[in-house]
């Protein structure tokens, strides 16, 4: 565990440039007793450059609070910070001084590169230079010049061109995409001074006619600096903050658990910092780049998992660990590549030997670490987790907590939200927010017991719940603010994150790995999958045991069997699929939030629901053609062959709208709920009980019931059907029948009838993709 304050563990490294080659790499230990370090021409200097321009005491660098300010010493030339001419500047990771005339460079002009990076850590700008050089490709093979072993590069991922007079970056269709700027790249673009490019965990400047690049082997740092949130009251009457004026700074590596009350906005602060809900105001950076601005290209290297798993009980942890990184993982991934990496985080989070259980059958300890499995194949450096203890026994959160700190330990950068204590002390950090979002204190968890002056962490809860505002006054005052806020404030204003970037997977494999896998899950389903089978024939033998085997004899009994099958179809295609998206609404959010389409998804879905649809009209039509005595009449080549279109159709129109049903809820027992609400306008608006005029008949459009029941009188020839009373007493008079039209045994009226159930596809189809983006 790292200690739990000082910078001692933190080592900058200055790389000098001169005339395109690395003339000196300087290391300077951050708990060295010296603070001053001189740049200059002059052999006195601490850092000796021989180059003309250089001024002979140029500037100077000093550690302030941890960390490096550079300052001019009124020389000649001046100093350049990532292209801005300053007197002075924090330096930040990653940051580039100049001493040059940056519109027209001197031959003899120096370029430093600035690193913050762990003592034990190896991390350094490395350099390809770009003179005599045609291009210079980018990929996770290890023929590429650029070799980046990440398992969210492409084979070959991205490519640099050389001309004489501009040099261009082009991404070469890979899967996760190349980021110049913060911004996706489309089409090949020319590169300018400083751009800054983002190929999975690797940061590329391009600089000089060179390529200057680092790999992250550590987690990302995180500075959140003046976080507020502020939302309307539920009442109406004005504004509330929940979030209030919060500044911490996260070093890469750490584990920091995040604690507080009810309504101390936890969760609400943990959305501002992985970007899922922006801040009314303040800023975030992670690893000193603005991750508001930039989040598209950070997103696929940030870990999430929400307080509800993001497994699905029914498949094995194999089987969901294969799903999720054949969706995650490059596209030009191998089979072996994909076994490597699953075995790996099984290995990581210790389920080695679990595999092949169902997850259903797993403890709640072991499906919590299925969970962050999921999330551990894209290999994220920065992990946010919501109450990954929440409902486990002492042993469990114990042991889930050792393993968050063994993740930690190898590199990654943890948050998370906990309401348990009793393992705190395994954490480098604590947040502790008050009422209102108020920071009460941030630092080193037993630091938090010496503050607030208790025993025991749970007595922290009452103080700051009484008296936030007055003990996040004595925070600000403290030593601990002091050492662990944010070192410098780039920028207090409200950052704004993209417009979602298009992402760049194949639609077509998307669909398939996400159809076997919905296949999969329905067929492993035995109980339910049995359930939406056999209701089909069900229905239709419970309808035979109510209904005359000659009741097409009769226009009433017939009336009354063609609204009954309008009516049932409509409602085993509500239950095929009203509870299947809010269901897996965790999985799909997270899935979304990484790449997965909305095209893909939805048509996965409906394909597989569409088999069992034609599966359902079959078993009904085959049970109620056999037990029922069908009119010797035909439009198409048989009977039969009408109903089956028609109740298939139906049953497949009615699921569509189902799925919009579970898009707009938000579990399963509302979806339920719904499903009787579903089902009584259908009852009601079938035109075959009660007679539609007006604004009624206009409503009935909308259902379903009434197209299908529609397109059955045609089949069934329902005006042709003569009243019981005229077989019965046929001396009687017959008395006048006011019949529609839209009953009349014609095919171009069944054909209009199944075109307006394929228009109400096509609008159901519509608005759950305009629901589910809505969501987003």
């Amino acid at each position: 565990m790292k200690s739990d304050i000082e910078y001692c563990g933190i080592k900058s490294v200055f790389t000098v440039y001169f005339q395109n080659q690395i003339v000196s790499t300087i290391d300077i230990d951050h708990g060295t007793s010296k603070t001053k370090y001189t740049i200059g021409r002059s052999p006195e200097n601490d850092i000796v450059i021989n180059s003309p321009i250089v001024s002979v005491k140029h500037a100077e660098l000093e550690i302030s609070d941890g960390f490096f300010v550079i300052r001019d010493l009124n020389s000649t030339n001046g100093i350049y910070v990532n292209g801005n001419k300053t007197n002075s500047a924090v330096l930040m990771n990653g940051d580039i001084i100049r001493i040059d005339n940056i519109n027209n460079p001197n031959e003899n002009g120096i370029l430093i590169m600035y690193s913050l990076v762990e003592n034990d850590c190896d991390e350094k700008w490395n350099e390809i230079d770009l003179n005599n050089l045609e291009e210079v490709a980018i990929g996770r093979k290890s023929d590429n010049d650029l070799v980046i072993f990440h398992s969210l590069v492409s084979k070959q991922h991205a490519k640099i061109k050389v001309y004489s007079n501009r040099v261009t970056i082009e991404d070469l269709n890979s899967t996760n995409g190349t980021y110049v700027n913060g911004n996706l790249l489309i089409k090949s673009q020319i590169l300018k001074e400083f751009d800054n490019i983002i190929i999975g965990n690797t940061k590329i400047i391009y600089q000089d006619n060179k390529l200057i690049y680092n790999t992250l082997s550590k987690g990302l740092k995180l500075d959140a600096i003046h976080i507020s949130k502020v939302i309307s009251d539920s009442n109406g009457s004005g504004k509330k903050k929940i979030l209030d004026d919060i500044s911490i700074s996260i070093k890469a590596g750490e584990l920091v658990a995040l604690i507080g009350g009810s309504g101390a906005g936890k969760s609400t602060f943990m959305d501002s910092l992985n970007g899922f809900r922006l801040p009314t105001e303040g800023s975030v950076f992670v690893n000193d780049d603005d991750f508001y601005r930039n989040y598209y290209s950070y997103k696929n290297i940030i870990g999430y998992v929400p307080q509800q798993d993001i497994v699905y009980d029914t498949l094995t942890v194999r089987d969901m660990l294969t799903y999720a990184a054949r969706l995650r993982m490059p596209e030009d991934s191998t089979k072996s590549e994909i076994e490597e990496r699953v075995n790996q985080v099984l290995t990581d989070v210790e389920l080695d030997g679990r595999e092949d259980v169902y997850i259903k059958q797993l403890s709640g300890g072991q499906k919590k670490r299925a969970s962050i499995a999921v999330e551990l194949l894209a290999d994220p450096k920065l992990f946010f987790l919501d109450e990954p203890t929440s409902g486990l026994d002492p042993g469990m959160e114990r042991n889930l907590m050792k393993l968050l700190r063994k993740l930690a330990d190898t590199g990654k950068t943890i948050i998370l939200i906990t309401h348990a204590t009793a393992n705190l002390h395994l954490c480098d950090k604590a947040v502790i927010l008050g009422y209102g979002g108020k920071l009460c204190y941030f630092g080193p968890p037993k630091g938090a017991l010496e503050f607030f002056n208790v025993e025991e962490y749970a007595d922290i809860y009452d103080l700051i719940n009484k008296e936030s505002k007055v003990w996040q006054e004595r925070f600000r005052n403290s030593k601990y603010f002091m050492y662990y806020k944010p070192l410098v404030e780039k920028e207090i204003k409200r950052s704004k994150t993209k417009n979602r970037e298009k992402v760049k997977r194949s639609s077509i494999k998307q669909f398939f790995i996400l159809a076997q896998r919905y296949l999969k899950l329905t067929v492993l389903d035995k109980q339910r999958f049995a359930f939406i089978i056999l209701q089909a024939p069900l229905i239709a033998f419970l309808l035979s045991m109510v209904a005359d085997k000659d009741s097409f004899k009769y226009f009433e009994s017939s009336q009354q069997i063609i609204f009954t099958l309008a009516c049932s179809a409509v409602w085993i295609g509500v239950l095929n699929s009203i509870q299947e998206i809010c269901k897996e609404r965790p999985i799909y959010k997270r899935e979304r939030a990484v790449n997965l389409k909305l095209i893909p998804y939805i048509f996965s879905k409906l394909t597989i629901l569409g088999f069992i649809c034609l599966v359902q009209a079959g078993l009904l039509v085959v049970v109620f053609s056999a037990l029922i005595n069908q009119p010797k009449i035909h439009l198409l080549a048989t009977l039969n062959l009408e109903i089956f279109i028609t109740v298939f159709i139906t049953i497949f129109t009615s699921t569509t709208m189902g799925l919009c049903v579970s898009t707009l809820v938000s579990n399963t027992d509302r979806a339920m709920g719904l499903a009787p609400i579903i089902l009584i306008p259908q009852l009601l608006f079938t035109g075959l009980v009660f007679q539609l005029k007006g604004f009624s008949d206009k409503i009935a459009d909308l259902a379903i019931s009434k197209w299908a029941s529609r397109a059955l009188a045609v089949s069934f020839d329902l005006n042709g059907r003569p009243l019981k009373s005229q077989v019965e007493y046929p001396k009687l008079p017959t008395p006048p029948r006011d019949l529609p039209s839209f009953y009349n045994h014609d095919i171009n009226m069944l054909y209009q009838n199944w075109i307006v159930l394929g228009v109400i596809i096509l609008i159901c189809l519509i608005l759950n993709l305009v629901l589910l983006e809505r969501n987003d």
